[in-house]
């Protein structure tokens, strides 16, 4: 199944505005997911291209925060998130 799911997502960032080089590294980091989460990303970019852009900016700004250990970017990056998982 998660290769049917790769597929799909793969199929639906085409779709996006990330660059090839861009969707390689979306692919590679969110493969990892279980499926059933990695199956809800698809259906959502699938439902909405624009909403891959935001995944990927998401996940590298958590990346660079991580990387640069800075905890005041990572607690607004996650701040920013429920603010707008409260919204839905």
């Amino acid at each position: 199944m998660t290769n049917t799911l790769l597929e799909n997502l793969s199929h639906a960032l085409k779709e996006s505005s990330l660059s090839p080089e861009e969707q390689e590294v979306f692919i590679d980091k969110f493969r990892f997911l279980p499926s059933d989460a990695l199956k809800i990303i698809v259906e959502e970019i699938q439902e909405d291209s624009s909403s891959a852009k935001l995944l990927y900016d998401n996940y590298q700004q958590k990346r660079s925060a991580l990387k640069g250990r800075d905890s005041e970017s990572w607690n607004d990056i996650i701040s920013a998130e429920i603010e707008e998982l409260e919204k839905v």
